[in-house]
């Protein structure tokens, strides 16, 4: 690796939290993460998955540990920050990449299934960010902290959507606020917001035909002429996470291949 590059994306020394990151764009995040040099704690609600996250990225040469925890649990997210705090120096770096979005026609969605949404996604990343926040701002390190949202956060993409798009529409805000209150402590906060992404997964089963409607069902609108990878939106968390990325606090950077703008 050229100085440079290694200068400006080098992560050695670092300690990242990856939330959701056993398969999809999380897991490629952690290995992306890694593979600059951090050491990647790899988060999920089963151990097992973690624990076969982080084999195969040790046997590939990398630095993992599985740090399995139910999001939806706040008394889970306590202790797995306590673990982290008891074992180490402090986090460097979260990505809050874990979510959930199944998708709820508007007028049948249930206050339990709205509740679901902004509990996964909205809630559980605020507590997370919180606790990280309070390690950050102890070690005096600085820190990165970025949240996966979504461009359905600013233009609806899909039906179905609307509790999942108001979840991360606050994600953004919660960014935002943020990173006026942290920047001045060297704490960086950015939300890298995806558009249309293929899974990595091979068993993933394709939506049934006809299910999904909306702009982002129609490959018209990818003006790439594809979906993104997971890898894309991993690039652009260690962008963020990375020293090259230290003078950009509160942007919400949109990864979707011109689909906004088509």
């Amino acid at each position: 690796m050229h100085e440079i590059i290694r200068q400006l994306y080098g992560l050695d020394g670092k300690l990242a939290l990856v939330t959701g990151s056993t398969r999809g764009i999380g897991r490629e995040i952690a290995r992306v993460l890694a593979a600059a040099g951090a050491t990647v704690l790899i988060n999920g609600r089963s151990a097992s998955a973690c624990e076969a996250t982080c084999r195969s990225l040790c046997e590939a040469g990398l630095d993992a540990r599985a740090q399995p925890a139910d999001l939806g649990d706040e008394a889970q997210i306590e202790a797995l920050f306590e673990s982290i705090a008891a074992h180490s120096n402090g986090l460097d770096i979260l990505v809050n990449c874990a979510g959930s979005f199944p998708k709820f026609d508007f007028l049948e969605t249930t206050r339990e299934q709205w509740d679901g949404l902004q509990q996964i996604n909205l809630r559980a990343p605020f507590v997370c960010m919180q606790t990280a926040i309070k390690q950050m701002r102890h070690h005096a390190r600085g820190g990165r902290i970025i949240n996966v949202s979504s461009v359905s956060s600013l233009h609806p993409g899909t039906y179905g959507n609307a509790g999942y798009s108001a979840a991360k529409a606050g994600l953004n805000a919660i960014t935002r606020a943020a990173a006026l209150e942290f920047t001045g402590h060297g704490i960086t906060v950015n939300a890298v917001l995806p558009g249309p992404v293929a899974s990595r997964e091979p068993n993933a089963p394709a939506p049934p035909a006809g299910k999904v409607r909306g702009p982002a069902a129609d490959p018209a609108r990818w003006l790439a002429g594809r979906p993104g990878t997971c890898g894309e939106i991993a690039a652009a968390v260690l962008f963020l996470a990375s020293p090259g990325g230290a003078y950009t606090s509160g942007q919400t950077l949109v990864v979707d291949g011109g689909f906004l703008v088509g």
